[in-house]
């Protein structure tokens, strides 16, 4: 048990720096691109709509995460249905439902413009997303871009006068119907204006306004139940276009930093309850002075009876240990990967440094040697010198290759 204490004991501290040290390298990268590093607890989160308490938070209660401004160029393009005009009347723009189909166009290209992406490879206990939103943390400020906006109407197909399977046929077109597409597109857009200068949109450029009746295509004419199904899908206002942004992308991290103590600590209390367990020693029974020389005649020495299974508790102890180590991994793959990542490249710096010191070593003891031969000829000195510096520069540069290959594989 001791053992078992003492490489958990070397483990946790190892985890713990190595949890440390990657936090604090995360933050200083980010800050060192200009980003802008926050650092929170993760004992709570929301789930469902309510703040709950991170069980993770316990293995992992610290996040990092670093905000960086991207220069992106989004094609936005959204559609509301419109409810049917009876007898070709437009709803007029101060009807609440036509207000309310501006507002949702508005309100949906406005949240797609403000959404701030998220760089998740780091969320190894998918948690990040949750955690963040229990501390109410703020979008950053960016300023307002400014907007090109096409918007396109329509109308469904159907009318009265020539009856409705007539009316909708393909190629059958009713110029109320195209009115009425038109009229719908030209009383939204400026609703639509109005909700985006709500948001803060001020600089907005409407570079098209179109409409159409919109038709029944050969294959859709089955019966009339199926058209009337298909009507309500006919009937909308789009607004499409591209827009140039700043967005925010947001990079969480965390490790496993607690983890070690909560071994630790329960290592402790199982040791503890081990020492107890075997200080209790072994009472011979009492044997009568009669019974005792009955066994001397006999020649059989008594022989105290040891506890059986006396070491069980110790193998399901280890065993889950053993379980609890595979779970840690399957959880935290992502982070037990960086550490093999980072013990491979310190093989690999320790190997190259082998390699140096044992090809340059011999050189330059060599040169040392023949140094006041090399004295007398200036240019052939020069000439190996920087051969040599060139020789060590050109490994440096192979191995910072290898290693910023391998921190872009791995972060």
């Amino acid at each position: 048990m001791n053992k078992v204490i003492r490489y958990a004991a070397v483990f946790s501290i190892a985890v713990i720096i190595a949890s440390a040290l990657y936090l604090i390298s995360f933050a200083l990268i980010q800050k060192s691109k200009g980003n802008e590093v926050r650092a929170y607890h993760r004992l709570y989160k929301i789930e469902n709509g309510e703040k709950k308490f991170n069980y993770l938070g316990i293995v992992s209660p610290v996040q990092v995460e670093g905000v960086k401004l991207v220069d992106t160029t989004l094609w936005y393009d959204f559609s509301v249905p419109y409810p049917i005009a009876p007898k070709f009347k437009v709803i007029a723009p101060s009807d609440n439902i036509e207000a309310l189909i501006a507002k949702q166009l508005a309100d949906m290209l406005a949240d797609s413009i403000e959404k701030m992406k998220y760089n998740l490879i780091l969320d190894y206990d998918r948690q990040a997303l949750a955690v963040r939103e229990a501390q109410g943390i703020e979008a950053p400020k960016l300023p307002k871009p400014s907007l090109e906006l096409s918007a396109y109407g329509t109308a469904s197909p159907e009318a009265g006068k020539n009856g409705f399977m007539a009316s909708i046929q393909p190629g059958v077109l009713e110029p109320e119907n195209a009115n009425v597409a038109q009229a719908r597109v030209e009383r939204t857009v400026p609703l639509v204006l109005d909700n985006l200068k709500m948001r803060g949109y001020d600089s907005v450029t409407v570079k098209s306004v179109t409409s159409a009746e919109e038709q029944f295509s050969e294959t859709d004419m089955v019966d009339s139940t199926t058209a009337v199904a298909m009507l309500p899908k006919m009937r909308y206002v789009r607004i499409f276009g591209p827009v140039t942004l700043k967005q925010a992308q947001i990079t969480p991290a965390m490790a496993p930093i607690a983890f070690p103590i909560e071994l630790l600590s329960v290592l402790g209390l199982l040791s503890l309850f081990l020492l107890l367990w075997n200080r209790k020693k072994t009472v011979a029974p009492v044997v009568e002075e009669e019974e005792m020389q009955q066994l001397q005649v006999i020649h059989t020495p008594y022989i105290p009876s040891k506890r059986p299974h006396r070491y069980d508790f110790l193998l399901v102890l280890l065993i889950a240990i053993v379980i609890a180590i595979i779970a840690l991994i399957v959880h935290f793959w992502k982070f037990f990967l960086g550490l093999l990542l980072l013990f491979v490249v310190y093989q690999i710096l320790n190997a190259a440094y082998a390699f140096v010191k044992k090809s340059v070593g011999p050189v330059v003891y060599w040169f040392m040697k023949q140094r006041a031969y090399w004295a007398t000829k200036p240019t052939a000195c020069k000439v190996v010198v920087t051969a040599l510096a060139l020789y060590v520069i050109l490994t440096l540069v192979l191995v910072v290759t290898y290693l910023l290959g391998m921190w872009h594989i791995c972060f």
